[in-house]
């Protein structure tokens, strides 16, 4: 299983108004790292991870997942993993055509990530890269869940 793992560290973005949710994912094993512009627009949530990777000696890849996502399975993880471990410099996963995390990006495509503004995301990374590879996203997992409407949709849902 992809929880069992052991990556080189597991980075968790949050925003300064949530200190029980840091707190809770640091007791769970993660770093976490405050956003005070996370109202910017996604960008800078994934410039902040990716800052924070870059720090990590011997990081040569990160997995970009969004918490608003619990639907994604461990399998799907795994088949984004063994996909990028043949040698490609970028896997993003694909929902009805649409590419969308979770992905994983090669440390060469940090600079580009950290770079991005705004509400843009890594999509537009992926793009320019060669040797890139998406896996199907079934739309069941492609799901947010922003909202109390979205959670109640969801109740009685279980994972292995």
């Amino acid at each position: 299983r992809l929880a069992t793992a052991q990556p080189a560290a597991r980075i968790a973005i949050t925003t300064p108004d949530a200190p029980a949710r840091a707190a809770e994912l640091a007791r769970l094993g993660w770093r976490t790292i405050d956003n005070p512009d996370a109202k910017s627009g996604q960008a800078s949530s994934l410039k902040a991870g990716i800052a924070a990777a870059r720090n990590i000696p011997g990081v040569t890849a990160a997995m970009i997942l969004l918490a608003d996502m619990p639907d994604v399975t461990d399998a799907h993880l795994m088949a984004l993993a063994g996909e990028f471990a043949d040698g490609r410099s970028a896997v993003m996963s694909d929902a009805a055509g649409t590419l969308m995390p979770p992905a994983i990006f090669a440390d060469t495509a940090f600079e580009a990530l950290s770079s991005l503004k705004g509400d843009t995301g890594a999509k537009s990374v992926f793009r320019t890269l060669q040797n890139t590879a998406s896996i199907a996203l079934a739309p069941d997992m492609a799901r947010d869940v922003d909202t109390l409407a979205d959670l109640k949709d969801r109740k009685g849902k279980t994972y292995a």
